[in-house]
This record gives structure tokens, C-alpha cells and sequence, in this order.
């Protein structure tokens, strides 16, 4: 009965707008109403949503569609103001949808870049940040070997800037997925004015990664104050620079090899002790043995005595 519930309220909706991402970066900003529905329905994946002005009452609620009966089941709902400030659908089984309880603007950013992106995403409605890359750094912040990293965040102002040694080594700066600008080596870019997001992509080669990168901007001065990084649950590990003797056939070889030569070893030491064990069970035997012995040959000559003693009472005789 909570399952026909939920598919029937989602399929019932009347929603006052509705979003389908385009590919690139996208603003949408709309005046809202109280009991407004803002339908967000993805058809390119994956999907990166930051959310930069909204009522503080605002409701999301998340759906899973399954296309094999064409029902919608809710999978979660909560105040947007608890939740981080972006969202993010990497399966078309997705669907988003913002309830507003009282008046206000609604303001967001869609992000749909596909086969970008692969080491984060960092999200900022800050009013002013200042972020950078280095080797020296650790986590997000740390420049890697094949990075591609990417910030989204409310701005007016942007300043890029690159220190590094190979061309090869790219700072973008993307307005939509095929129009952007980069900047390389040692260089800076700045921007003022600006009345619509940007996508910073930075992405380093496989060698001679760039000294420091850095981003400054001032941001929505009426957004939401806050920062959210998105990671990735599975990356590919990169590989180390340094080339090894050892894969992980290898390695498992050895463990198998270890493993066997120890129980070797130790069916080894159990023969040798059993071994010892045998010969001091033998040795005991005999030495009792040979006690029989020196009893039976001393009791022998207890026996013979007084037969030497007649003997020569009899010569005397």
C-alpha cells in the first residue's frame, strides 16, 4: 500500500517546472511559490546538481524508476537545508523533485560533463575562496599523476592560475561542454563580470605534474555559505611511477609458495621428532635389556660360588 502510494503521488504530479539537464553547465533560477514542484528528469548521465539559493523549507525527494512496469517508488526525503549543497544521478533510474512550502528563489546549477571529472568534484556557494593543488598537498588537494578534477561553484569573479613545467599540464575553464578556455604552463587567467557558472577542470599528465594550481573567485553574496566535495566510490588506482618486478600473480605465487614451504617445515620437524621420539623409546628398551641381563649373569654367579666352594672342600677331602 506505501509503494502504489508513493508511485501514484509521483505520477500525479503537477509540476511548475521541469528540468532536463543539458549537456554542459546549465543555470536555472526560478521564483517560487508556496506548494511549487520542480521536477528534475535527467536524460544524460551522469548528472552533478548544486543547489545555491532556495527556501529554507525546501523539500527534495528522490525516486527509483523502473522501466520494466513504468512505476516510480520513493527512496528519500528530507529538508534540502540538512543535505549537502549539491546532488548527483549517475543511472537514468533516478529522479529528482523539489517541494517548496513557503515564497522564494530557487537557484541551480546542472553539470553534465560525461568522462570528466573522474578524481572529484569540489562544490562552493562560498561568497569568496581561494583553493589550490599541490604535490605537497594531501587528498583532493594533492596533484597526482593523471588528475582530472573538477570545481563548480557561484561566482562573479575568477582568477586561474598555473605553475608547471609541461604544456601538457591544462587548467579549463568550460562554459558549456564544447566552448572553454585553458591556460598552461606558467600562466593566468582572470574574469570579471560574470553572469553564469563555470566548470574548472584541472588536468595534469604523466609526468612532470605542475609545481602549484591554484583558483580564486567571489562568489553569490546570497547563496547558502557552504562547500562540498563529491568523491568517487571506485577509482582506478593509478600506477607508480617507480616500475616493479612483482604483479599480483606474483605476489600470489609467493604467498602459496610461502604457505607450502612452511607446512614442508613443519611436517619436517614433526618426522624428526617422531624420529627421536622412536629411538629414545629403543634406547630405553635396551637398557633394560641389558639390566635383565646383568641380573640374570649376576645371579648366575651367586649360583656358581658354592659350587666352587665344594669343588675345593672335596680336593681337600
Amino acid at each position: 500500500m506505501i509503494n502504489s502510494f508513493f508511485i501514484i503521488s509521483l505520477l500525479s504530479l503537477n509540476c511548475k517546472e521541469t528540468i532536463q539537464p543539458k549537456l554542459g553547465i546549465n543555470n536555472y533560477t526560478f521564483d517560487a511559490n508556496e506548494n511549487d514542484i520542480i521536477c528534475i528528469e535527467p536524460k544524460i548521465y551522469p548528472v552533478y546538481i548544486l543547489f545555491s539559493e532556495f527556501p529554507s523549507d525546501t523539500l527534495l525527494e528522490k525516486y527509483i524508476y523502473n522501466p520494466n512496469n513504468n512505476t516510480h517508488l520513493l527512496d528519500f526525503s528530507a529538508l534540502l537545508r540538512y543535505l549537502p549543497i549539491y546532488d548527483y544521478s549517475l543511472s537514468p533510474s533516478t529522479r529528482t523533485i523539489l517541494k517548496t512550502q513557503s515564497n522564494g528563489s530557487i537557484s541551480l546549477t546542472t553539470s553534465v560533463f560525461p568522462g570528466m571529472c573522474s578524481n572529484g568534484i569540489f562544490f562552493s556557494n562560498s561568497e569568496k575562496f581561494d583553493l589550490s593543488f599541490s604535490e605537497r598537498s594531501f587528498g583532493f588537494w594533492k596533484i597526482n599523476n593523471y588528475d582530472d578534477k573538477c570545481i563548480i561553484f557561484s561566482a562573479s569573479k575568477i582568477k586561474m592560475e598555473i605553475n608547471s613545467n609541461d604544456d601538457e599540464d591544462q587548467f579549463f575553464l568550460y562554459s558549456d561542454f564544447d566552448n572553454f578556455t585553458s591556460i598552461s604552463g606558467n600562466n593566468t587567467l582572470m574574469i570579471d563580470d560574470i553572469e553564469r557558472n563555470y566548470l574548472v577542470r584541472f588536468v595534469a599528465d604523466d609526468s612532470n605534474i605542475p609545481n602549484h594550481v591554484s583558483l580564486s573567485f567571489e562568489g553569490c553574496s546570497t547563496c547558502n555559505n557552504k562547500n562540498d566535495m563529491y568523491l568517487p566510490q571506485f577509482l582506478i588506482e593509478k600506477c607508480s611511477n617507480h616500475k616493479k618486478w612483482y604483479g599480483n600473480n606474483i605476489a600470489i605465487v609467493l604467498i602459496i609458495l610461502l604457505f607450502a614451504f612452511v607446512l614442508l617445515f613443519l611436517y619436517t620437524l614433526s618426522m624428526e621428532w617422531s624420529k627421536e621420539m622412536k629411538s629414545d623409546s629403543c634406547d630405553s628398551i635396551s637398557n633394560r635389556d641389558d639390566m635383565i641381563n646383568i641380573t640374570d649373569q649376576a645371579s648366575d654367579t651367586d649360583d656358581m660360588l658354592p659350587r666352587q666352594f665344594l669343588s675345593l672342600d672335596n680336593l681337600h677331602t
